[in-house]
């Protein structure tokens, strides 16, 4: 989590504990309830058609491939394993070669069942398996808004609630009319975020829910033909089996007693199922002090008849006996009593040594190969290794040449890594690839500023005017700065609902705004007007209309996408200058072809694009979503990313205010520059002899013009 969004978590906790335990005034929509118990349900069933769906597959292939091992681990058994392979005279064929045949055979039956209904099996995958995969992406994309939902519905009861307690103090101070009027503007905010949230969902799920039916229906009767299909193979291919092997007419357990004859009992006569290592009762007939496994081999040579055992096995063990030839019972060894084992420990002298360890590897298995590191890197891509100084990274995966990436491990963790050289690390240098150097990346990752504006907003006019403007001083101020800054745009629209032909700008001012109060509205005109003066702006509040700018948005990204920064820069002025200062409406098709030649297209390709209203529209609502979801919910919202942190600029700041944030960038930029040139100069001093000319000239100024920054301005 965000420090943000940790921020905001505090904030809402005494009223998320309020409404667990119903304490307050709650809001509660019946209808959006149950529209969220419906999602619920919907949601869970999904889940288990996929799950469900996904188990059934895994099992079809996983019993046939079982099948295919339990066969071939049968044949191993059924094959011979008498006599002795190194004499070949000796070698008796006992194996049941029936039973491997049959083996085979079924072997060949379940191969054949499998390629019959790889099919099936492939169609549920992707008739099935996919789609609830599909559906499943798009039901926690609506999970991410629900939540939205309630994180707004807590802000809504919040500041409700904050705004009743200062209305109802009595003897109210200038503090506290100066807090009711900051509450009441955050009453007035939250209602719209809540009510644009709660409505959106009420008005779309049950079309999810209609859609859902039409969707889900098709796949369960897909699922149920599918399994059909795949229990009647095997069905019909299992009827025909014919193995002879097999007596499929007898009953299961009288055809196994069948097969097994009399094979346990004459398993049972042969002595060495009886063998035991633990000592026991003597045996009879044996005897005294003869050893228990000579009286053993009698006892074996008496049931000769029955059964016999091959005497030709090769160095077999010596038994444990008190002479070398008691194992015969020729001789005699005096029975020791408990007073003679002291004697018997001093003869037995010293004990032997213990056994050498075992080796920790095989020989002539290499061992791991391993790289040190000369130089900090951190990580530029997901899957990439990062690493400090001196870390010895494990080699998992490596190729012959050394310019290109292989996959390492230190400290638990594996990923790719520019290749090792002469125990060192070698980093590719993006600027000087002729050189063998080790050197980390020197871009600051990109930091990004997302500044949020929208056309029915004064405030958004004023914070990109002034952006604009910090931007230009800093690059005046600082034309040498390793950060390159690049303002970008992005959508995003803080009133969706609007219609596209607009209602009055004032009259909805007023009446949203302001609970239709003229002097509210009057002290608002006063107020942002005097604003507006200071940075040039004259905003004329007497008429235009407040419409719906989702096709502004629209060409403002083909301009973004498809030509120079300064062309989109130019566009977004011309729009906020038209709308703010001429009561021209945001989204015609006059004011955008306008705007567009204003940007430098010609007034044909205005038309153009323009007139194309399908031409990346899906991209941009995309994207306005993205940002509702991302948390951009008041406006102007900046953020810029950087590499180690983000800086966050919520409302209309001062020009001093961004111009900080870009000096801020702009130290980090210079420090990591900083420590890179000292790390490069070191490494030079050692591997090359010409430092100066390494570092003099051109290349120098390509050395500092590495740490971009994209400014990215969602309006």
């Amino acid at each position: 989590m965000s420090w943000k969004g940790l921020t905001k978590s505090v904030t809402r906790a005494p009223q998320t504990f309020k409404q667990r335990f119903n304490l307050g005034e709650i809001t509660k929509d019946p209808i959006y309830i149950d529209a969220e118990r419906r999602f619920q349900e919907l949601e869970k069933e999904t889940k288990k058609l996929h799950e469900e769906s996904k188990k059934y597959f895994e099992a079809i292939n996983g019993m046939l491939s079982h099948q295919m091992e339990f066969s071939k681990a049968i044949a191993e058994i059924y094959k011979p394993i008498s006599g002795r392979m190194s004499d070949p005279n000796s070698f008796h064929d006992e194996g049941n070669t029936a039973g491997i045949e049959a083996c085979e055979q079924y072997e060949l039956v379940v191969k054949e069942l499998q390629e019959t209904l790889k099919p099936e099996l492939e169609m549920i995958e992707s008739r099935v398996i996919r789609p609830a995969d599909e559906l499943l992406v798009i039901i926690k994309a609506v999970r991410k808004i629900a939540a939205k939902r309630d994180h707004k519905q807590l802000d809504y009861d919040r500041h409700r609630a904050a705004y009743k307690k200062l209305e109802e103090k009595k003897d109210k101070t200038l503090k506290d009319e100066k807090a009711m009027y900051r509450a009441e503007n955050d009453v007035e905010q939250a209602t719209q975020d809540f009510n644009y949230f709660n409505d959106l969902l009420k008005d779309e799920l049950p079309k999810l829910f209609a859609l859902e039916r039409e969707f889900i229906k098709p796949l369960f009767q897909s699922f149920y033909y599918m399994q059909l299909n795949v229990f009647y193979t095997l069905h019909e291919r299992m009827q025909r089996l014919d193995i002879g092997y097999f007596d499929l007419t007898l009953d299961i357990e009288a055809a196994y007693q069948k097969k097994r004859g009399d094979i346990q009992e004459e398993a049972e006569k042969i002595s060495i199922v009886k063998f035991k290592t633990t000592g026991g009762a003597r045996v009879a007939g044996a005897k005294p002090g003869q050893s228990k496994y000579a009286a053993k081999a009698l006892e074996a040579k008496a049931n000769a008849g029955r059964s016999s055992i091959s005497e030709e096995t090769e160095n077999p063990p010596p038994p444990y006996s008190p002479g070398p030839s008691a194992a015969t019972g020729d001789v005699k060894s005096p029975t020791l009593s408990s007073g003679s084992w002291g004697s018997v420990a001093k003869a037995k002298g010293a004990a032997p040594p213990p056994p050498k360890p075992k080796p920790s590897r095989l020989s002539g298995v290499p061992a791991t190969e391993h790289v040190t590191a000369l130089y900090d890197y951190e990580a530029q891509a997901e899957g990439d290794l990062s690493f400090l100084t001196g870390d010895v990274i494990e080699i998992v995966s490596r190729t012959q040449n050394e310019n290109e990436w292989w996959i390492g491990k230190v400290r638990g963790k594996q990923g790719q890594f520019p290749a090792a050289h002469e125990n060192g690390l070698r980093i590719n240098n993006h600027f000087y690839p002729r050189h063998d150097m080790s050197l980390v990346y020197l871009s600051t990752s990109l930091p990004t500023q997302t500044h949020k504006l929208t056309m029915a907003n004064h405030r958004t006019y004023l914070g990109f005017t002034r952006l604009t403007k910090a931007l230009s001083a800093f690059r005046s101020a600082h034309p040498d700065s390793p950060a390159t800054f690049t303002l970008q745009l992005a959508p995003y629209q803080l009133y969706p609902e609007f219609p596209q032909q607009g209602v009055d700008k004032y009259e909805w001012y007023k009446n949203e705004k302001y609970n239709g109060s003229e002097d509210r509205m009057n002290m608002y005109m006063n107020a942002m007007g005097d604003l507006g003066k200071a940075e040039g702006i004259e905003f004329d509040f007497g008429g235009g209309a407040v419409a719906n700018t989702l096709h502004a948005h629209r060409v403002l990204q083909w301009l973004q996408r498809n030509r120079d920064q300064g062309a989109q820069l130019k566009a977004v002025g011309y729009l906020y200058h038209a709308y703010f200062e001429k009561r021209g409406h945001p989204s015609s098709k006059e004011t955008l072809e306008r705007a567009c030649v204003e940007a430098g297209l010609s007034e044909d390709e205005a038309r153009k694009v323009v007139g194309d209203e399908e031409e990346g529209l899906r991209e941009v609502k995309a994207a306005v979503m993205e940002q509702a979801g991302n948390g951009v919910d008041s406006v102007p919202y900046v953020v810029f990313e950087g590499r180690k942190r983000d800086f966050t600029l919520v409302g209309a700041k001062s020009i001093e205010e961004y111009g900080k944030v870009l000096r801020q960038v702009e130290k980090d930029c210079l420090l990591r520059l900083d420590a890179n040139f000292e790390k490069l100069a070191h490494f030079k001093q050692e591997h090359m002899d010409n430092k100066t000319k390494f570092m003099s000239g051109s290349r120098k100024d390509d050395f500092h013009k590495c740490s971009t920054v994209i400014l990215t301005y969602a309006a």
